[in-house]
């Protein structure tokens, strides 16, 4: 397995499941959210349909712009039979999910290797 980097995360390929680890501390609009989305959008669109895990265990806020980005991509992983599951959540990213609604739209585990098993 090869792991590959952007600016915001390493992968890596297991099959059609792509494990992306986030290296950044904050999601937040003074990161370039648009160059984000669309790093994680070619990976989906390269095996389509894509399975993800985004391990956010690295991050301690997320803005809703940066959430909003998230729900696109798994809206757009939905529509081509692909899963986005996030994991390694810290309490700080997982209070603004629950404070909007959003821990029971989004498929979470704590850690990778859960996320790997619930595709599998």
């Amino acid at each position: 397995m090869t792991l590959n980097r952007s600016n915001f995360f390493d992968w890596k390929q297991d099959g059609k499941i792509h494990v992306v680890t986030l290296r950044v501390e904050m999601l937040t609009d003074e990161e370039n959210l648009e160059q984000f989305d669309q790093e994680l959008a070619s990976i989906v669109e390269s095996a389509m349909p894509c399975h993800m895990v985004c391990d956010l265990s690295s991050v301690r806020y997320v803005s809703s712009s940066a959430i909003g980005k998230f729900i696109s991509l798994h809206r757009k992983m939905m529509r081509t039979n692909g899963q986005l599951i996030l994991c390694g959540l810290q309490s700080a990213v997982k209070d603004i999910l629950a404070t909007s609604h959003l821990l029971k739209y989004f498929h979470v585990t704590d850690d990778a290797s859960q996320a790997i098993k619930k595709l599998k």
